[in-house]
């Protein structure tokens, strides 16, 4: 080895019988303090590696808390859209909500209040009986596919709360509608909070 002083050769073979001697050597006192530093240093690397199993945990949980606030906004913000007149569920209708009864069979704490909408056309009863119809095809689907039925609440809000102003077929078409909302008091709002 080099050093400022010049170039040292060592023997390892030297070294650790020169270390070993100096073991035999030691009293009492210096083997306890020598025991107590190799005890400190155990600790220490455990200390470390429990560190490091936190971070890579509150890492995990951190992930697995944002893919669930994913799923939530995917799971909300998808509505079902419905034919004139009409509270058949179609084809496309189905595929969301199977994505939808996946997101409730992962999130079993989850309650969800469907909530059904129709275009301004029709009268005002006409709209929220039809709205009440909507909402309820929603939750016989979701009950046929295993979703517990008090998990579900039904609401109508006819032709209220429109989400697109215009008065014409794609206006209307995206007002007939049934939206999942999730509800205030599920677990999923209790464990956000904590």
């Amino acid at each position: 080895y080099h050093t400022p002083f010049g170039s040292i050769r060592i023997d390892t073979f030297k070294v650790y019988s020169l270390a070993v001697g100096c073991l035999v050597s030691l009293n009492p006192f210096h083997l306890a303090a020598l025991y107590q530093f190799q005890h400190l240093t155990i600790l220490a690397e455990q200390a470390r590696r429990l560190e490091a199993a936190r971070l890579l945990e509150e890492d995990r949980l951190l992930k697995e808390a944002a893919a669930l606030e994913v799923a939530r906004k995917a799971f909300v913000s998808e509505n079902i859209r419905f034919a004139f007149n009409s509270y058949d569920l179609s084809n496309q209708a189905q595929r969301i909500l199977n994505k939808k009864a996946d997101y409730l069979r992962m999130n079993s704490g989850v309650k969800v209040t469907v909530e059904g909408y129709c275009d301004e056309r029709g009268t005002e009863a006409y709209n929220i009986a039809l709205g009440q119809q909507r909402a309820e095809s929603v939750k016989k689907f979701l009950v046929d596919q295993g979703i517990s039925n008090d998990r579900l609440v039904t609401v109508s809000y006819g032709e209220k709360k429109p989400i697109a102003l215009g008065h014409d077929e794609a206006s209307w078409a995206k007002n007939r509608r049934a939206q999942t909302v999730v509800n205030l008091n599920s677990d999923y709002h209790k464990s956000a909070k904590n």
